[in-house]
This record gives structure tokens, sequence and C-alpha cells, in this order.
């Protein structure tokens, strides 16, 4: 698993997980909010190695609109 991205909250790294879950790409939220006691490392959205670079490239991509 590579990490992708990381967010300073879970509900940041849940939707970016559901965005990539919606194009195909399973990923996997760890980690605690930074509020949290112990979470300074931010949440990390991971996917699997050979789906990092399409995961990043839909993250990088601007939020389409209803569908």
């Amino acid at each position: 698993m590579t990490p992708v991205k990381t967010f300073d909250t879970r509900v940041e790294a849940d939707l970016a997980r559901i965005a990539l879950r919606a194009e195909g790409i399973e990923a996997t939220v760890v980690g605690l909010d930074v509020a949290l006691e112990g979470g300074a490392e931010g949440v990390r959205l991971l996917v699997a190695d050979d789906k990092a670079a399409a995961a990043r490239k839909i993250l990088a991509s601007p939020p389409r609109g209803p569908v």
C-alpha cells in the first residue's frame, strides 16, 4: 500500500476515499485527526501500489458537479 495524500481530518480522508472508490480504486484510511492526541501525522489515504499514480491524478483534478 502506498500513501497518496495526508489530510487533517478523517472526514476529509473519507471523502477522498469515496471519490476514489467511485473511480474504481479501493483505498484505506489510517491515522488520527490532527486535533486528537497522537494525530500530528494526520490521516493518510493508502491505495495499492499499482493504483497510486491514478489515485493522485484523480485527487488532483477539480471535483465534478452533480451527475
